[in-house]
């Protein structure tokens, strides 16, 4: 986990740890290093002074505090001390010294193959101890995977769900992480194999280095999650099959945490470069894979803010920043980068800090699939926390910068984008309350996907909606109308973002819903019409007439 230096308004002692080095924050809390005499390093989650009187704040953090504990396992991290209800609530667990999974991949590359073989058996002996507790971790991704350096370790357990039904969700929410959720999921009914289906996707993406149902928008990518198949052609040989099983649409169809270990831990697959008669007393099977195949990877240094050097690696993102001072700093250091359309870091021409050419255009943003102006939703990747700002009203946008608000989570947040290069934006400026994130590009991987504001979508002809009718399963068009129907195109089509809403013309009638994904037009199965309305029914911007109780299509 990167490391920063304490802030001045930061504590240097929770309870008997003192405080040496900030190593992450999050909507919930801060995650610093510290150290007692009797523990050595440790990380030590504090929650926010803002929302440790919230109750449901409250309850999530007693509720994390309590699985943790009940789960014991060599690749999860341990408790060592909590104090839910004190002043300033924390949390102490054993420190992990390595990357996050995400953060390794992207800098690195992918794992070599025997880092992911120790990978899959030791995210397999994690799921292994978590579901024995009677957990399902919901949230397994590789930003919550760190890689120490006896072998991975499974963090983040802030929206796992006990078995025996203590939910603090609400209903209808689905949690977890768009890109690596399994399909039960996302129709809302989470359970131990869906755990297993996201052990696939990691591994799939530790093997390749891409995310298995690639990036987009959140709204799109559950979808893809429905009625796609993951990316998993670069996972080795030996471990496919189990992949391969792991990512089964059916959840019964798919092996147990125990199934998964067994078959990796097995003695004929552990190589004889280690004596397996004479260490299997003092060693635990999922011990002796890692100790063959697991090495510590190589640290991830985070240049200065201050260093200008061109860098062709991704780094983590940068430390939360507090006032307008800070973020004057931030912006004004090192080199602007023009955006290349993979997301990668581009070897385009680069100018100083805030130069622009007399004849520069409106900037735009390009990230993920998105190429354009005034997204209205920008989707964070897995190294800067994940999650997405919603409901962007965009209030200025010029040739140097644009200022915007919209939602993250529970929390109002400000956004600024500014330093401009090569027609681009390349730094942003994510204000939450007194907290400032500044991220920059390519420097720091911050921006995973866009969807562009309602005044970008187009309406699709009838004809291509006709084409789109015809292109879907005949189970789809079922869904919506009688297979003796006959369709021969539609009238009084809206769309708003990837959503298109029209009547029917022919022998039947009825409104359908279409939707933009991976850049072609889909006819959606009328059993999304959920995930259509949770996403229509929270959004200000979406048109009105659709929530209308008693006409519009979606169920408000």
């Amino acid at each position: 986990m990167a490391r920063s230096s304490l802030r001045e308004d930061d504590p240097t002692r929770i309870g008997r740890f003192r405080l040496t080095a900030r190593l992450g924050a999050g909507g919930m809390g801060v995650v610093y290093l510290g150290e007692a005499k009797d523990t050595g390093q440790v990380a030590v989650k504090v929650v926010r002074p803002e929302v440790d009187e919230d109750p449901e704040f409250r309850a999530r953090f007693r509720r994390e505090v309590a699985l943790l504990t009940r789960v014991r396992g060599t690749c999860t991290v341990r408790v060592i001390e909590a104090d839910t209800e004190s002043t300033s609530p924390f949390l102490v667990t054993e420190y992990a010294d390595g990357p996050s999974l995400s953060e390794h991949v992207k800098t690195r590359g992918p794992l070599d193959q025997d880092m992911l073989r120790g990978l899959a058996t030791g995210l397999a002996e994690a799921l292994v101890a978590i579901h024995e507790a009677g957990v399902v971790h919901r949230d397994l991704k590789p930003g919550n995977v760190l890689l120490s350096r006896t072998g991975p370790k499974v963090i983040d357990f802030g929206i796992a769900q006990a078995m025996d039904g203590t939910v603090l969700t609400r209903t209808g929410a689905v949690l977890g992480s768009p890109g690596f959720l399994a399909p039960e999921q996302v129709r809302g009914t989470p359970g131990q194999a869906t755990d297993i289906f996201a052990w696939g996707l990691t591994v799939a993406y530790a093997a390749s280095g891409r995310a298995p149902f690639g990036t987009g928008p959140a709204e799109v990518l559950p979808y893809r999650v429905l009625h796609d198949s993951p990316y998993i052609a670069d996972v080795p040989d030996d471990l496919r099959p189990l992949v391969e099983a792991a990512v089964a649409r059916d959840p019964e169809a798919r092996p147990t945490a125990q199934d998964l270990l067994t078959r990796l831990t097995q003695r004929t697959d552990v190589r004889g470069a280690v004596d397996v008669s004479a260490a299997a007393d003092d060693m635990t099977p999922t011990q002796l894979v890692l100790s063959e195949y697991w090495h510590a990877p190589e640290p991830i240094t985070t240049p200065s803010l201050h260093d200008a050097r061109p860098s062709s690696r991704r780094r983590s993102p940068l430390p939360y920043l507090a006032g307008a001072a800070a973020l004057a700093v931030a912006i004004g250091a090192g080199t602007s980068y023009a955006l290349a359309n993979s997301g990668h870091s581009s070897s385009a021409a680069k100018t100083a800090t805030g130069q622009t050419s007399a004849a520069a255009a409106l900037p735009s943003i390009t990230f993920g699939n998105y190429t354009g102006r005034k997204p209205s939703a920008i989707v964070m990747n897995d190294a800067d926390g994940g999650g997405t700002i919603q409901e962007i009203h965009w209030t200025s946008w010029t040739a140097t910068g644009a200022e915007g608000q919209g939602q993250f989570g529970t929390s109002a947040t400000r956004i600024t984008l500014s330093a401009p290069a090569g027609g681009r934006f390349t730094r942003m400026g994510q204000t939450e309350g007194d907290n400032t994130i500044i991220e920059s590009y390519p420097d720091n991987d911050w921006p995973a996907a866009a969807s562009p504001a309602t005044a970008a979508c187009t309406v699709p002809t009838s004809t291509q909606l006709l084409a789109a009718w015809h292109a879907a399963t005949a189970a789809t068009r079922t869904s919506w109308a009688d297979p003796s129907t006959t369709i021969t195109g539609y009238t009084g089509t809206t769309c708003w973002q990837d959503w298109i809403v029209t009547d029917m013309l022919g022998t039947g009638d009825g409104e359908v819903i279409f939707s933009w994904s991976t850049g072609a037009l889909h006819l959606i199965p009328e059993a999304d019409l959920q995930q259509f309305s949770d996403i229509v029914c929270k959004a200000p911007t979406a048109p009105k007439n659709w929530k209308d109780p008693d006409t519009g299509p979606a169920i408000c």
